[in-house]
């Protein structure tokens, strides 16, 4: 199990490797609460996305996280508007922020 905030920051490390590798998601396709953002991301990305490092209840977490940012942020406040993988990584950085607050 990882601890806070590297849950956080490995996760958007991936992300931010997918990013470098010239790879892009629209926030939409991204978002989809019917396929899981990291069924969506699995799938899509395959080998270049490794997360076996969390458990499942681990990503269920994250994930409920995100969606409950997507649903009560806009995405121009994370100053992101077209790659949705932009955007998962600015929501690691707010999760961390917040827990800094706090």
């Amino acid at each position: 199990m990882m601890k806070f905030p590297v849950n956080y920051t490995f996760l958007g490390l991936m992300i931010n490797s997918l990013v470098d590798g010239g790879y892009h998601m629209s926030i939409d396709e991204l978002f989809q609460e019917d396929e899981g953002i990291f069924n969506v991301l699995k799938s899509r990305f395959n080998e270049e996305f490794d997360i076996s490092c969390y458990s499942d209840a681990e990503l269920r977490g994250l994930e409920k996280s995100f969606f409950s940012l997507y649903g009560t942020v806009y995405t121009s406040s994370m100053l992101v508007n077209n790659n949705g993988l932009c955007l998962l990584v600015a929501y690691c950085f707010e999760f961390i922020q917040q827990e800094c607050k706090d």
